[in-house]
């Protein structure tokens, strides 16, 4: 596809870093195999800061596909409601016209973004999957129709469901991680060019190969320029200031776990902590120095993405069950989840993720031992794995 026929993609992104996480490889496979470029959409001026100004990684390959913007009315204070009229009248201008796309994995079916449909036509419309790892809670009944199609279940168990009234679905493009994922299902998809990926990060990875040394390196030389050939200790926190648990068990758990890391790591390690991007800074730094207590424990506050960190990782901490965790074992790193604060409660099978490969539930376990097994002072043991399925670009319109 020559330079002058390449097509168009605006996507519209969830309000959260990990929306954007999960769909730029995508994003990025579609560039190499299909020719698209891309305007990323955002609504929300915070999430548009936090992955402009403060995520290098995600910054930096958005940019080598297309570009960032944020089409909303509040921007620096100042109010614009024109702006993104003008924005949206021209993305449908592009989309019916020089044959361009809009892709999303449900916000468009939400007023007032439905709105919008009735300017554009079916076969300019990709609905992509939310996650390549699916929902995690199996379907009990409960949910609305947009939730069950999320779901991935075989035909016998989507006919035995007996939903009722399907959800809204208008896309002649369907793009899902699984083929058991049911909106491949919907009685509206029966025409529509279905594609299924189970894993596309073929390009993400070459990115992420090409750059990710530089990233660390840069982070280490700035902050513990003494630790750079020292192994590296991720840990991954989640929003410890939102911890509605009785007793604060997530909050407890962390803590107890820097003061085990503390104890066992002392200055054999260089430690990057990666917080949730809209954790509280200043309770999560209270936090780890409750947890370190007399022991010191210099660390590293990063933004850098998990699959940068796991690429000189020997390890990954956990204090709560987190969709990173998938990420990071998929990429070989072992991971330490550490639920210490649960200890002796029923429902810790909850909080266990199945890509563990080390739950901690009690203090007395040698948490040293895994450290000193595990520890690699000359590379990560990440393994980056690429799969040979490619894109059916058949649907580009021309």
């Amino acid at each position: 596809m020559t330079i002058k026929q390449k097509k168009h993609i605006y996507v519209l992104l969830r309000n959260k870093i990990v929306g954007t996480d999960n769909v730029l490889p995508l994003c990025m496979q579609l560039h190499n195999e299909c020719g698209f470029t891309f305007t990323f959409m955002l609504f929300d001026y915070d999430s548009f800061k936090a992955i402009k100004d403060d995520n290098v990684v995600l910054s930096d390959a958005i940019n080598t596909i297309g570009r960032l913007v944020f089409v909303g009315s509040n921007k620096h204070g100042v109010i614009s409601k024109t702006a993104p009229i003008f924005f949206l009248i021209k993305m449908i201008f592009n989309i019916n016209f020089n044959k361009n796309y809009v892709m999303h994995p449900g916000g468009m079916y939400v007023k007032p973004l439905k709105y919008i449909l009735n300017f554009l036509p079916s076969k300019g419309i990709i609905f992509h999957e939310t996650s390549p790892y699916g929902r995690r809670q199996p379907y009990n009944g409960t949910e609305s129709a947009f939730e069950f199609f999320n779901l991935r279940q075989t035909q016998d168990e989507y006919e035995d469901s007996k939903i009722g009234e399907p959800a809204f679905l208008k896309a002649e493009v369907l793009i899902g991680y699984n083929k058991l994922w049911n909106f491949f299902k919907h009685p509206y998809a029966v025409n529509a060019h279905k594609i299924v990926l189970d894993n596309p990060r073929n390009t993400w990875i070459d990115f992420i190969q090409k750059k990710s040394f530089d990233y660390v390196s840069e982070e280490l030389y700035r902050n513990l320029p003494y630790k750079k050939d020292k192994p590296i200790i991720t840990i991954f926190t989640g929003r410890l200031h939102l911890d509605k648990t009785p007793g604060k068990k997530f909050v407890e758990s962390f803590i107890q776990m820097i003061n085990a890391i503390s104890k066992s790591t002392k200055n054999k390690c260089a430690i990057f902590i990666k917080p949730h991007v809209l954790s509280d800074i200043e309770f999560l730094k209270k936090c780890i120095s409750e947890g370190c207590g007399e022991h010191k424990m210099e660390y590293i506050l990063t933004k850098l993405h998990p699959s940068v960190l796991s690429s000189r990782s020997s390890m990954a901490f956990f204090s709560n069950n987190s969709t990173v965790i998938n990420e990071v074992s998929n990429l070989n790193i072992p991971v330490i989840q550490c639920l210490y604060g649960f200890d002796g409660d029923k429902d810790i099978e909850v909080q266990i993720s199945k890509k563990s490969d080390y739950v901690l539930t009690k203090k007395s376990e040698n948490l040293k031992t895994i450290i000193d097994n595990l520890i690699t002072a000359d590379s990560s043991p990440a393994v980056y794995k690429k799969h040979s399925n490619l894109i059916d670009c058949s649907f580009v319109r021309t």
